[in-house]
């Protein structure tokens, strides 16, 4: 059910915001842009976090349980 529920979620948000005229009614970049930033923003979001984890592990220091 969740897969059901979010592939269509996912793909009436991709359609609406990336399907060119006349095909769409959202913002209409184009698919190209949309798969980039499907793409960059997962990635970055993750090298941010990847980032704040080992800057808190540098500062914790070894003997504070983390």
């Amino acid at each position: 059910m969740h897969y059901t529920l979010t592939r269509l979620l996912g793909a009436s948000f991709a359609d609406w915001f990336g399907v060119p005229a006349p095909y769409g009614d959202g913002l209409q970049p184009g698919t190209g842009p949309m798969s980039l930033a499907t793409r960059v923003v997962p990635v970055t979001v993750l090298g941010v976090m990847v980032r704040t984890y080992r800057m808190t592990r540098r500062h914790a220091g070894p003997d504070s349980g983390m």
